[in-house]
């Protein structure tokens, strides 16, 4: 085998074992983020269903209004803002 042929197998076996490395590193600081994500597909499933169901935001707006009317409508209208953002940033 030529030096040239040898030089580049030692070339490519470095690539490799720094490439297996850089993907270890990779996993292990990647694992932080594995609660804030889980967090993350808990809201989005909750959201999905309320989109789903939206005679329980009724019935929490109905709620809302006979057990505390005074600033019902301000609250209704914070949840309605809120709803209409997350409905946006969720298409």
């Amino acid at each position: 085998m030529s030096a040239t042929g040898t030089e580049r197998r030692l070339r490519q076996e470095r690539l490799l074992r720094r490439s297996a490395q850089l993907r270890n590193d990779l996993i292990q600081q990647s694992e932080v983020l594995i609660a804030p994500m889980a967090q993350v597909d808990r809201v989005h499933r909750g959201v999905s269903w309320l989109r789903r169901h939206p005679v329980y935001m009724a019935a929490l707006a109905a709620a809302t209004l006979a057990f505390k009317p005074r600033n019902a409508m301000s609250k209704i209208g914070r949840a309605w803002t809120l709803w209409t953002m997350v409905g946006r940033f969720l298409r």
